[in-house]
């Protein structure tokens, strides 16, 4: 393939492609070229995921770090 690429469904999703083949790709759709073959990539999470997240990280942070500071208390003393 040496030609420009503007829409995600001319590709031969059969097919293997190059990195220079990558270069000329000028679609939308975020896609990966691992070893030779192409995958669409997911979407990036919502900023509502991303803050749900980050709150339940939260969550489970504070409650490892109590269990760990009650552990080292009782084994260490």
């Amino acid at each position: 393939m040496s030609s420009i690429v503007t829409n995600f469904s001319d590709l031969d999703l059969t097919k293997t492609y190059s990195y220079s083949d990558y270069l000329l790709w000028q679609f939308t759709e975020r896609v990966e070229l691992i070893k030779g073959f192409i995958l669409k990539m997911s979407p990036a999470p919502s900023s509502n995921h991303q803050s749900v997240s980050y709150n339940l990280i939260g969550c489970f942070y504070e409650n490892f770090k109590k269990s760990l500071a009650e552990f080292l208390k009782h084994h260490l003393t």
